[in-house]
């Protein structure tokens, strides 16, 4: 798809609203620099980082590592686009069926959410059967709602965030989970 092309629907997406989140593909292990360089450039962008305890062979250290490997999410609107796909570190943009992947608000808000909590989280690249609608009932991650993929024993399960087409494994209680209405 040319240039011109994804700028039209960016034009289209931007008139609904001003500007919108996508998610960008980086470069292996660059994901801290380009969200470096585009907050330093004033983009409004989003890195998901977890604590992840790093073994070395003299010390073991928490270290920051990306929960999505190779992505960072940037709320931009049509002028922004090109400057975005031109930061050093920025592979291209996330796409499906020939146009960049928008990602809703409230998807980027539950990561948030999701990260804030005292849980344990993990990001699957694995693919799986879609399953049922829940809804988290109790707990930090009240409210949280997304696709139940599988159960990975008793306090586990695996939701799946359609939009960019990752999964995660959230340690939460089944009895804290219910099914959506």
């Amino acid at each position: 798809m040319n240039t011109f092309r994804v700028l039209d629907y960016i034009c289209f997406m931007a008139a609904k609203a001003e500007k919108i989140w996508f998610p960008v593909y980086t470069r292996p292990r660059a994901e801290k620099k380009v969200y470096a360089w585009l907050t330093k450039h004033g983009i409004e962008c989003y890195l998901p980082l977890k604590k992840v305890l790093r073994q070395w062979s003299d010390r073991k250290k928490w270290v920051s590592s990306p929960l999505f490997s190779s992505y960072v999410f940037v709320k931009i609107d049509m002028v922004e686009y090109t400057e975005v796909l031109n930061t050093p570190g920025v592979a291209r943009f996330v796409w499906f069926e020939g146009r960049p992947v928008p990602i809703p608000e409230k998807q980027i808000i539950m990561i948030q959410l999701l990260l804030e909590g005292d849980i344990d989280l993990e990001s699957v690249e694995e693919k799986f059967l879609q399953g049922e609608e829940v809804t988290i009932d109790y707990g930090p991650m009240k409210g949280v709602s997304g696709e139940l993929i599988d159960y990975r024993g008793k306090k586990r399960i695996l939701i799946r965030i359609n939009e960019i087409g990752k999964n995660l494994v959230i340690e939460v209680p089944l009895s804290h989970i219910k099914k959506s209405v």
